[in-house]
């Protein structure tokens, strides 16, 4: 894509996604909202590994949870409706 073709979510948006490369379903992502999936799947993976416990996901996720939520239902968004399309 050319950058004189980028919408206006796309050029605002600090992750865009696309399910099955289809640029009419995309999902936008501002800095703080990827920043907290990518940090959220490392302390899942420490969580498996035993590196933290359950408390130290419970008390660092106590308030970032309304975040990860509107995250969850932007990406399930938008792998429904890949799914559907096909």
């Amino acid at each position: 894509m050319k950058a004189d073709e980028k919408t206006y979510e796309q050029w605002d948006s600090f992750v865009t996604m696309m399910a099955g490369g289809d640029s009419e379903n995309e999902a936008h992502f501002t800095e703080d909202e990827w920043a907290s999936v990518v940090v959220a799947v490392a302390d899942v993976i420490d969580l498996v590994q035993g590196s933290v416990d359950s408390e130290y996901v419970k008390e660092a996720y106590d308030d970032s949870i309304p975040q990860l939520l509107s995250v969850k239902a932007k990406m399930m968004k938008l792998v429904s409706k890949g799914v559907t399309d096909d």
